[in-house]
């Protein structure tokens, strides 16, 4: 069973939006890279599926939420992993991608947050990944993302 999915598509900054609208595929897995669901040595942590137009922002989060003081006020922050993506279409039909993924979680008492930003351009169909977290062969945990072309009226 996959934890509660949080699943928004915002209005991008900076890029023109298009009525071409673009599917993207995500799945965050944990464990061993060089393993399997199969063998047991791979947990796929969720697996969400976003539709947003060019040049809007898409965005999961997966986890949850916990109370924390900070400077002596007590507020709520995210823990799990998260994932913001702007997809725009580019003049040639390739897709340039802005990625950045977040895990955050706590060791000891103290919050661990991870951020990882990419951006790549990429034809439709491509399949990339996009590592979070590196330590232990069985605690690693990675983002890989498909792009795909959906029409859109």
């Amino acid at each position: 069973m996959f934890p509660t999915l949080m699943l928004t598509a915002a209005l991008g900054l900076g890029a023109e939006p298009s009525t071409e609208h673009v599917l993207i595929e995500i799945l965050v897995v944990q464990g061993d890279p060089l393993g399997s669901r199969a063998e047991g040595t791979q947990k796929y942590v969720c697996q969400p599926k976003l539709t947003t137009m060019s040049g809007r922002a898409a965005y999961f989060r997966s986890g949850g939420e916990k109370a924390v003081v900070e400077n002596g006020e007590t507020k709520t922050i995210h823990i799990g992993t998260g994932v913001e993506l702007l997809p725009t279409v580019q003049a040639d039909g390739k897709v340039k991608l802005e990625m950045t993924a977040r895990n955050t979680s706590f060791d000891n008492g103290e919050r661990v947050m991870v951020e990882r930003r990419d951006t790549r351009t990429v034809e439709y169909g491509t399949t990339f990944k996009k590592r979070l977290l590196a330590e232990a062969p069985d605690k690693q945990l990675w983002v890989e993302v498909t792009i795909s072309k959906k029409d859109g009226k």
